[in-house]
Order: structure tokens, then C-alpha cells, then sequence
């Protein structure tokens, strides 16, 4: 019985083509990582059970994909398991999972390893996770995302270069009209406090991270129906209002916002980062303070920004920080931060805006072609002495007719064809095809190597 070459919904092939581009992105964002002194690390793709629990909220706990108990996994379970609701019977029948994003994995990484680390540790990590959510545009049950992490800095620099960073890492990708939303999550708990619902605090943060999904209409119905009044929801209708630069965002915040710890404290830090961002010359254009922006994970507890492209739907990163996530682990506070790009997503909207250079659709620079057997021999040779000079290169067996060989070169953005027949052979010669403008000439191997490293952007060295 054969089976169905079918996949699972929301996790995808990648051909040679698309990774090349996803390539391209990620030695973006590696090289700019790196730049501002990140490291790489790595962590595993599967995690036990109860690192992850607890960690999300009731949405994300519904989404972790969670691994059956190798062998036979029900052989500890009873009939009143099965009674008592899939709460009960999860323990006996899975005690791993695979990883939901890049934080909590880091902050187990943190706890085990703490003794070890200098402190502020920056590292950058770009693996998949797993979600099992319902897919649909913008939504995969695998996907990669790009983290950089600080632990162990409160300074607010830490949130001033990452905002100057995502202004960078547009600009090399060609990215315009992108707008950084910030905000503060202590603003919530201030308004909670001022409207005196300070128990309703995470249940405000997740309606209004639901904004920019739902509408503004259906945010306030799902308000009323989660018990705010409508003195409540009207005391907070500003919130509302249209985005504005973070000097006037400001303003805003101390005109609504009653004193309070938690609202001075979100007001002197966003006046900090604005300070900062100053210093360091970043457009004032790339910040919006967004006061509705939320982020729905339960462990922000600062500064939470999120990147837009305008005119496309979909954010393609965001992060903020979380001063209390080590906790969960045992450990005192551990004052952190991150941003995570979705590369997926950063790859979408490059795409839709044809943003990817061509010249990164083939890894090779030049393709020898034999015209005959004793012609191999000769080519064999002359790919050692490009490799060695760290040209990407490859090639094509004999016994082909010529068109096809240059059809192969075409179909794989080939810039460059070494035709080798009999009277090149002799002469110790190689016949020299450019496969973007046309053009062929004859030249010794010595010349054939400057050329090509001179006219290309395919070298190995780069």
C-alpha cells in the first residue's frame, strides 16, 4: 500500500530557491546581531513538560504540541484517568514537549547555568518552534524566529540599542516605511489600579492585544463581557486613540494617567528610552507609541515593542522586557530583555515587496562544462584551482549536448559558463560565457580567476 506524499497543515517544504533567500535573511540579522555583540547558542527542540506549563497563559498552554511517553503509554492508565478529564490523564501520558518559543528554553538555560555566565549574557538564537495552532495566513505550527537576549542588565540602553537595531536591520533589508509601536506594560497595571480592577490586569492586556485583530468594536464588547462597566471602559477610551510619537505619547500618559508607582515608572523609563534614542540619533519617524500594544504573553514587565511593515497585516518581530521570568525557575529576578524577528514572516514581506536581490538565487559562481571525456580530466583540475580560490563552483558531466548544460547554468542563476572543448584543451585554454549579459571570450586559467572573483558576487570568501 503506498502512501500519500501529503504534509501536515501549516509546516512546509522549503525548496533550494526559498532557502537561499531565508539564507540571505538570516546572515542579515546574524551580521547585525553579532555587530552589537551577540553570541549564538542553541537549545533543544524538545523540553520537558513542566518547563513549559505556566509559562504562556491559557491560550498558549492550549497550544503547546505536547509528546506521547515512549512505549506503551497507557499502560499506567485507569478508566477513572479517563474520567476525571484530560487534565488528569496528560501526566500519565506525556512528560515532554517541543518548544513553544526561544525565552522560556533560555531562562531554563539561565537557571542551569548561572553559576558560569558573566553577566549582562547576550545571545542571539535562530531555531524553529512549534505552536499547534489553526493555520492560516501568518499562522504555522513550525516557524523560525530570531531572538536576541540580555539577561542581567536593567540599564534602559539595553531597549534603546534594540529599537536602533531593528532601524538597521530594515535598512539592510531595504525595508521602508516601518514603523516600531512601543509602550509599556506598567501602564496597564496602573490604569487597573485607576479604574479599580487591579485583579482584571492580565485580562485587560490580553482583550487589547486582540486590537489590531478584531477592531475596537468587538475589543470593548469583549470588555463588558469579561465584567470591566461601562464607567470602566470609558475611563479608558483613550487608549484608543490614534498612534503618536513617543514624546507626545508622553504627554499623553501624564495627562490620563493618576500617580501611581506603576504609572511614574513607566513614565521616567519610556522619558529615558526617549533620551537615549535621542543620543543616538534614531528617527524619531521609526517610534510609535501605540498604547493599546499589549503583547499577550503573561511575562512582560516593561518596555514591549512591536515591528510593522505598513500596508501588510502582519507584525515581524516584537519583544520587550521580563524582569521576573527566571523566578519560574527558582532563581531571584534576573533583570532581562529580548526581541525575536519571525522569519518567516520577514521573509513573506520581503517577497510580496520583491525586496530580495536576485544575485542570491545560486550559491555557484561558475560552471565548467566538458564538451567530451577527455575534456573531464583538464576541467577536474581547473575546479580545484577555483575552489581553492574560494569560488563557488561546479561541473557538468560530458556526454550532454552544450544547450543543456547552459540551460542547467540558467535555471540555476549561474552567472558564469567555462567551456572546455578540444582547442581550448590543447591550448590550455577555457572559453568564458557570461549567462547575464552575454558575452564570451577565451582566457588561460591565471586570468579566468581574477575575472570571475572581480565580476561576481558569488565568492566563497565573502
Amino acid at each position: 500500500m503506498s502512501t500519500s506524499p501529503t504534509q501536515i497543515a501549516g509546516i512546509h517544504d522549503f525548496s533550494p530557491e526559498v532557502m537561499l533567500k531565508r539564507k540571505y535573511i538570516i546572515h542579515i540579522l546574524e551580521t547585525q546581531f553579532k555587530q552589537y555583540g551577540f553570541l549564538p547558542m542553541q537549545t533543544p527542540a524538545i523540553e520537558h513538560l513542566d518547563v513549559l506549563t505556566d509559562k504562556y497563559g491559557d491560550e498558549g498552554e492550549q497550544l503547546l504540541f505536547k509528546i506521547l511517553n515512549s512505549g506503551n503509554f497507557l499502560d499506567k492508565v485507569s478508566l477513572q484517568d479517563y474520567q476525571k478529564g484530560y487534565k488528569a490523564l496528560l501526566p500519565k501520558i506525556t512528560k515532554k514537549g517541543l518548544r513553544y518559543d526561544l525565552t522560556i528554553p533560555l531562562a531554563r538555560y539561565i537557571a542551569t547555568h548561572r553559576h558560569t555566565l558573566s553577566l549582562p549574557f547576550k545571545r542571539f538564537q535562530i531555531q524553529p518552534v512549534w505552536r499547534a495552532e489553526k493555520p492560516q495566513k501568518n499562522r504555522y505550527r513550525e516557524f523560525y524566529q530570531c531572538d536576541i537576549d540580555i539577561i542581567g542588565s536593567n540599564s534602559l540602553i539595553c531597549e534603546a540599542e534594540m529599537l536602533t537595531m531593528i532601524g538597521q536591520i530594515a535598512n539592510k533589508l531595504t525595508l521602508e516605511r516601518v514603523t516600531i509601536a512601543l509602550n509599556h506594560r506598567l501602564i496597564f497595571k496602573a490604569l487597573s489600579h485607576q479604574i479599580n480592577a487591579p485583579e482584571k490586569e492580565i485580562t485587560l492586556c490580553r482583550i487589547l492585544d486582540k486590537l489590531d485583530k478584531i477592531g475596537q468594536e468587538k475589543v470593548i464588547a469583549m470588555l463588558h463581557k469579561a465584567g470591566f462597566t461601562k464607567s470602566q471602559i470609558q475611563h479608558i477610551n483613550w487608549l484608543f486613540a490614534a498612534e503618536s510619537s513617543l514624546e507626545e505619547g508622553i504627554q499623553l500618559l501624564k495627562k490620563h494617567l493618576h500617580p501611581h508607582e506603576a504609572s511614574r515608572q513607566a513614565i521616567a523609563d519610556l522619558e529615558k528610552i526617549h533620551s537615549y534614542l535621542q543620543a543616538m540619533q534614531m528617527s524619531a519617524d521609526l517610534i510609535a507609541f501605540t498604547p493599546t500594544l499589549a503583547r499577550g504573553l503573561d511575562y512582560y514587565t516593561g518596555t514591549i515593542f512591536e515591528v510593522k511593515v505598513q500596508g501588510t497585516s502582519t507584525s515581524i518581530a516584537g519583544g520587550g522586557r521580563y524582569d521576573q521570568l527566571t523566578t519560574l525557575f527558582g532563581l531571584h529576578p534576573i533583570p532581562s530583555i529580548g526581541l525575536s524577528f519571525g522569519l518567516d514572516r520577514l521573509y513573506q514581506v520581503l517577497e510580496e515587496k520583491k525586496l530580495l536581490p536576485k544575485h542570491i538565487l545560486s550559491s555557484t559562481a561558475l560552471l565548467l562544462i566538458p564538451l567530451g571525456t577527455k575534456e573531464e580530466t583538464p576541467c577536474l583540475l581547473h575546479l580545484k584551482k577555483l575552489r581553492e580560490a574560494h569560488i563557488a563552483s561546479e561541473i557538468y558531466p560530458a556526454g550532454h549536448r552544450l544547450q543543456k548544460a547552459l540551460s542547467y547554468a540558467k535555471k540555476k542563476n549561474i552567472p558564469w559558463v567555462g567551456i572546455v572543448g578540444q582547442e581550448e584543451m590543447q591550448k590550455g585554454l577555457i572559453a568564458l560565457k557570461n549567462m547575464t549579459e552575454g558575452f564570451q571570450k577565451s582566457c588561460a586559467l591565471g586570468d579566468l580567476i581574477p575575472m570571475v572573483k572581480k565580476n561576481t558576487l558569488y565568492s566563497l570568501a565573502q
